[in-house]
């Protein structure tokens, strides 16, 4: 087998190794920053014309292929998740490419083949990098990472191929794309010069003198970031890790040593693996100085090997340059989190892979094989350690359990886990969890908003009012708290309180379809139907889109026929759609239609849809729900309509952080 056809087929290998261990994340749900930036992202549902989402976007190039996959698969994860794992393969396939490349000019006239592919697998299938690929929003991470490696892959090819002005385009277009999807690109130019000063040129001079056009286009493509970099300063997105309040820069820099050791054992020894440290700044010489004393020593190391020429100081400098902008002076958000080791973790595989082969070349093809015999060995443990965090990240309660588990003082995390319950309908459990978090945090705005809907949904609206008037103390008004507190002042009994508190949503948020529906629903309840009617509308003109808005109306008109002419024939119109929309799984929007049916005379319809609708309500569990929709039967099959007060039931709006 030729040298060239051995390539193919490893790389062959990579792709089916990745697509196994990757299978399992398909199905996972989106998750925490999912949710505002793919599930409520309105922006990513307009793909044409893309110059919108370039022009004002931070990360615009991850906000493009986000926009793909939304019109080619709307908001369904898989197809989100399918295009991640391909992303994970094809850098992986070009590292493979830049290892193989940079050994040969190390070691020239040496098949290195072997020791690249085991050094992308190895890569590839480690466990710590599970959340730069199944967290869906992490795509802008290892899609950055995808573009810093062509970057280098196209730079490394330009200098020893007869097309060095294609490869050094390549390599241009692809530094750019990455500056538009994630900040740590910036290092990319620099890691170019750095090669060729290392490989190539032997000294900066030298490779300055060689190749400076090469460096000025790179250089070049800075202006992107500075571009996107601006337009988040100046407001028009603020998105940046999990939302913890800023930290200083020095104190931002004094705990960042602590983090790169704890990375560097993750690297050796993926477990426990968290999804959300809450890195505390470290406080103290004993926690700052013998740190930072090892990460200066393994960092002056990597710089003392690379003026000495060695190509073990390039790959060490290299993992340095990568962390830099996460992992320096310049606070972030979060202080440590799992992806940003994504390509830094390449340097660790690439050097620990060479140590640990070191002196089995010379030794004869038994040590050769059984070195690689021992690296896929490990791959092996990797890929069965992978898909098991995958599995994991399937199941949001168990997500967030382990992260309390391991960092009992989170209160984000308690805050969390108590969203994954209330999801799944454990509502105690997840106001234990609320409170817990409020135990961590009492002036935590979000737990105590979380803690009031839950209760309102529980039925204890007094509770959910304390809650809710105990976020206004800590945050602005906004349309959602006060459409929810109005909700929880109805449903005890104080309706007028209600209308102001969503008369005043409404003219917070005009655009809000929840909002004027909440605000419907409270008219309705005190009897203003013909107001309530208008905001009913208006929720259907805002979101023609939502089974639940027509669903509101068409229940209205349905059952106060004398409303106005036609109001029964307008109901079933609407009840039709709130159906349709709802692709039928909804018992409350079969309810309605059969309402309907029976309000327009045709209760043969309605007989048939209720019974639909109650068989529905039995396969949910809502007994309730059921013995209503039974009730309703039996008034359609004495051949009269159901004319009754609207339901008022609450509407929950997530908390928006405003």
């Amino acid at each position: 087998m030729t040298q060239r056809s051995r390539v193919w087929l490893l790389a062959l290998v990579l792709m089916l190794a990745g697509t196994a261990v990757y299978a399992n994340s398909v199905d996972v749900p989106f998750i925490f920053d999912d949710e505002p930036h793919i599930v409520e992202n309105r922006q990513i549902e307009r793909l044409w014309p893309p110059w919108q989402l370039l022009g004002d976007s931070f990360r615009p190039v991850l906000k493009l292929t986000l926009a793909a996959n939304y019109a080619i698969g709307g908001r369904d994860p898989a197809g989100y998740h399918l295009v991640n794992a391909a992303i994970h393969v094809l850098a992986a396939w070009l590292l493979f490419g830049v290892v193989r490349r940079c050994a040969e000019r190390v070691v020239p006239g040496r098949d290195h083949t072997a020791f690249a592919f085991l050094a992308a697998l190895l890569w590839m299938l480690h466990p710590l990098q599970t959340q730069a690929v199944t967290y869906t929003i992490q795509r802008g991470e290892s899609l950055m990472g995808l573009f810093y490696l062509l970057t280098l892959y196209a730079a490394i090819r330009s200098a020893a191929s007869g097309h060095p002005v294609a490869w050094g385009a390549l390599a241009v277009a692809s530094c750019t794309l990455g500056m538009g999807t994630k900040s740590v690109m910036v290092t990319a130019p620099i890691a170019v010069l750095l090669y060729d000063a290392s490989f190539l040129a032997g000294s900066l001079r030298g490779a300055l003198a060689r190749r400076w056009p090469l460096y000025l286009a790179l250089a070049a493509s800075w202006g992107v970031l500075l571009g996107v970099v601006g337009l988040r300063f100046l407001g028009v997105d603020q998105s940046a890790g999990f939302g913890l309040e800023r930290v200083r820069p020095l104190e931002y820099l004094a705990t960042q040593p602590g983090v790169v050791l704890h990375y560097l054992r993750l690297s050796l020894w993926p477990d426990p693996l968290c999804f959300d440290y809450d890195w505390p700044v470290a406080h103290g010489w004993r926690e700052i100085a013998v740190p930072a004393l090892v990460v200066s020593a393994l960092l002056a190391s990597a710089v003392g090997a690379w003026l000495r020429g060695r190509w073990w100081g390039f790959v060490a400098l290299w993992f340095f340059l990568v962390l830099a902008p996460t992992s320096s002076i310049m606070p972030i958000n979060d202080l440590a989190v799992e992806h940003r080791m994504y390509l830094p973790l390449a340097a660790v595989v690439i050097v620990g892979l060479a140590a640990g082969s070191r002196g089995l070349v010379d030794r004869g093809r038994g040590a050769r094989a059984l070195g690689v015999a021992l690296a896929l060995a490990v791959a092996a443990v990797f890929a069965v350690a992978s898909v098991r965090r995958n599995q994991v990240y399937r199941d949001p309660v168990a997500l967030w359990r382990g992260v309390t588990e391991l960092r009992p003082d989170n209160s984000r995390a308690f805050l969390s886990l108590g969203t994954a319950l209330s999801d799944r309908g454990e509502h105690e459990a997840a106001l234990a969890s609320y409170r817990r978090a409020l135990r961590l945090r009492p002036d935590d705005a979000a737990a105590l908003y979380s803690l009031a809907n839950e209760l309102l949904a529980l039925g204890r609206p007094e509770e959910a009012i304390a809650s809710y008037q105990a976020v206004l103390e800590l945050r602005p008004e906004s349309a959602g708290l006060l459409t929810n507190l109005g909700v929880a002042l109805r449903r005890a009994g104080r309706p007028q309180e209600a209308l102001s508190r969503q008369w005043r949503a409404v003219r917070l948020a005009p655009g809000s379809a929840k909002v004027h529906r909440n605000l419907g629903h409270t008219l309705a309840a005190v009897g203003q139907l013909e107001a309530a009617t208008v905001q009913y509308r208006e929720a259907v003109r805002l979101e023609p889109g939502s089974w639940a808005a027509h669903n509101d109306l068409a229940w209205l008109l349905a059952t106060q026929p004398g409303l106005r002419p036609g109001a029964a024939e307008e109901a079933l119109v609407h009840a039709r759609r709130a159906v349709e929309l709802s692709e039928g799984l909804r018992a409350t929007a079969l309810d309605t239609l059969a309402t309907a049916q029976a309000a327009t005379g045709d209760f043969v319809s309605a007989l048939d849809t209720a019974g639909r609708a109650g068989r529905r309500a039995h396969e949910q569990g809502d007994v309730a729900l059921a013995e209503q929709i039974e009730a309703r039967r039996a008034r359609f099959a004495a051949g009269e309509p159901w004319t009754a007060a609207p339901p008022a039931q609450p509407r929950r709006t997530p908390w928006n952080g405003s």
